[in-house]
């Protein structure tokens, strides 16, 4: 299976984790207990499939990679549930794409990659289609778009990361690690976070468990899909496959704010991936 098969089935997973965000962060949900109990499943998920492989990675300089990574895992998550919880899952699913700028300059500077200009001009339609979606003169002074736009600087960082430890380890023992830091940064952020996180073991576990499991397949998906292609390719492809959010978030969640301007948007993203997929 190539890296574009791959990327895609990992992008359509990755929707079904958005919608189950959405769902159980909407209006008052705990942002930072749901981030930290989503990394506590996805790390336990982990470690049991990567008992029967146990490949630790060989160098000190390996797990410096590691620790960067899951560092800057527990601050991605933590702004990336954040801005579930205050904007809408239609303009969310839109701005965090905009780590496709950063991705592919990240990448050049961390591990030297480049791209073809038919790669870049695909990347930049895409991002014309984004912009398309999600302009509003109200973006500087909406709290929820501004946490977006940072959550897609670390998603981004997220992905060169993830590129730079591929060869490193097993893909189970790399989403352990990228995990790991979470479990014990994201309750410091907390206040009475016992309480907290017993309380929202009650009310919206079973939407975190589903939506863990969405995550757990895509990232299995998409590092295989980084294995095997450009770093800034594989997320344009995987984030352009937002299409599915899009619809769900309209006909769904009812949120039907700039509802032409989005579908414009989601044409013109279409078009970039087919350039790419060539």
């Amino acid at each position: 299976m190539n890296w574009f098969i791959l990327a895609l089935l990992a992008g359509t997973a990755s929707n079904f984790f958005n919608i189950f965000n959405r769902s159980s962060l909407k209006e008052k949900g705990d942002s930072t207990v749901y981030a930290w109990w989503f990394e506590v499943i996805r790390f336990i998920v982990f470690r049991i499939i990567f008992l029967p492989q146990h490949i630790l990675p060989q160098h000190v300089e390996d797990y410096f990679w590691l620790l960067l990574l899951g560092i800057n895992e527990a601050v991605s998550v933590y702004f990336f549930m954040r801005s579930h919880q205050l904007t809408d899952l239609s303009l969310s699913t839109f701005i965090v794409k905009l780590q496709l700028i950063w991705t592919p300059l990240i990448a050049f500077v961390f591990i030297g990659e480049r791209l073809s200009l038919l790669d870049y001009g695909a990347i930049g339609i895409i991002l014309i289609g984004i912009f398309i979606a999600i302009y509003s003169k109200k973006m500087k002074s909406d709290k929820g778009i501004v946490i977006t736009f940072i959550s897609s600087l670390f998603i981004a960082l997220n992905a060169v990361f993830t590129k730079k430890v591929t060869g490193i380890s097993s893909t189970p023992f790399i989403i352990m690690m990228m995990s790991l830091p979470s479990i014990f940064i994201l309750p410091l952020l907390m206040k009475n976070s016992y309480k907290r996180i017993v309380t929202i073991s009650k009310k919206t576990f079973l939407q975190c468990l589903s939506g863990s499991i969405s995550n757990i397949i895509a990232m299995f998906l998409a590092i295989n899909a980084i294995r095997l292609g450009s770093t800034s390719k594989v997320s344009a492809v995987y984030q352009g496959m937002m299409v599915i959010s899009l619809l769900y978030s309209v006909i769904v969640l009812k949120e039907r704010r700039q509802l032409w301007q989005k579908v414009i948007g989601v044409v013109v993203i279409l078009l970039g991936l087919y350039v790419l997929s060539q």
